[in-house]
């Protein structure tokens, strides 16, 4: 059989599937299809990488302690401007909590095929909860993932109705879970805001509105296994449009970008991992970075991932806050002043892969 004919029965197959890789891989996939495959320029086998090196740790357990705190706000505001990324530690998150995330997330993406689908829809879509694949990326290429995301509380009744009833206890996990990640966020926003001598709740004022605050999207992602991981990627690189990610995962893949090299962020059994985005790099006039990513592949082992997505309201205006403009030269951050309704709309389909949902 020729390659063309095996390439066009790949493609036949995939379009069988088309909103489902782990179907595609469970009907026993063994090349993947062209849409797949990056440019040679942004294989993982021909790019730099280095996984000797790990992104910045951070303690929060003395968090609340006066003599201590300074030095936590040191750290994270530090990170945060030289990498863009750093993982947490000491957060108060239970292990059993953790443990029942990722169960319940490998629950749901392992149930029969019709039951996700009842939740088909459009990525960019958060109204009610979505199940299907990536977007595709500005070259054109998709990435092996499938996805389901909805919003967090606050939720009015009904929408909170509208998330599966299976996985039985996927509900009361995700409730649980976000409830803890605000935490968190809440914590780290506030060390970045004693950093900059900020208001407490000053960052997450900038990216809401008078009648809205920030929003938070629940992303679980699925990485099944991958016949040819060396071409293609979970997630091709890119940075995320929103202020804050914190990801949870169960099995190394996530690269960082830093210096011209990736780097792969080592997960362990407690660490959360904070990405800044590119939201809070505008308003804070690129004292936070927003970290460019991607997520590598395995032949023989899926993955999985748990996101929280802390988001500017729709309406919220980006650009540079007055704390944070300085006398020297103007940055390429100040000439921008547009809703996030705006940016995700024309900036970020211009300049980037918004392959992680907005």
């Amino acid at each position: 059989m020729t390659t063309t004919v095996i390439q066009r029965k790949l493609n036949e197959e995939y379009c069988r599937n088309a909103n489902s890789i782990k179907a595609m891989v469970d009907s026993g996939l063994t090349h993947i299809p062209s849409d797949f495959i990056l440019p040679q320029n942004m294989q993982p086998r021909f790019t730099k990488s280095d996984k000797s090196r790990d992104v910045p740790t951070i303690d929060l357990s003395l968090v609340n302690d006066e003599s201590e705190r300074p030095r936590i706000a040191t750290a994270v505001t530090e990170a945060a401007k030289e990498w863009g990324v750093f993982k947490v530690v000491g957060h108060g998150i239970s292990a059993t909590l953790r443990k029942k995330l990722i169960q319940v997330i490998r629950e749901f993406f392992d149930l029969p095929l019709s039951d996700k689908l009842q939740f088909l829809g459009p990525s960019g879509d958060t109204s009610t909860p979505r199940y299907g694949r990536t977007r595709r990326g500005k070259t054109g290429h998709q990435s092996w993932r499938d996805q389901f995301h909805h919003r967090t509380p606050p939720l009015d009744f009904e929408e909170l109705q509208s998330w599966p009833e299976k996985p039985e206890t996927y509900r009361d996990t995700i409730l649980e879970w976000t409830k803890e990640i605000q935490k968190v966020t809440d914590t780290v926003f506030s060390l970045l805001a004693d950093a900059y001598d900020l208001q407490p709740r000053r960052l997450q004022n900038l990216m809401g509105t008078a009648e809205s605050g920030m929003e938070a999207t629940m992303l679980a992602a699925y990485y099944p296994p991958c016949p040819q991981p060396d071409v293609a990627s979970g997630i091709v690189a890119h940075t995320d449009p929103v202020g804050m990610v914190v990801n949870f995962e169960d099995v190394p893949g996530l690269e960082v970008q830093k210096d011209g090299t990736w780097i792969l962020v080592a997960p362990d059994p407690e660490s959360l991992i904070i990405l800044t985005g590119d939201a809070m790099e505008i308003i804070t006039n690129g004292r936070c970075k927003s970290c460019e990513h991607r997520v590598l592949l395995k032949e023989k082992q899926d993955r999985v991932s748990a996101l929280v997505l802390m988001k500017p309201s729709l309406e919220a205006k980006l650009c540079v806050a007055p704390e944070f403009i300085t006398s020297g030269p103007p940055s390429r951050f100040m000439g921008m002043n547009m809703t996030y309704r705006e940016y995700l709309q024309t900036f970020r389909r211009k300049c980037s892969d918004a392959t992680v949902d907005s």
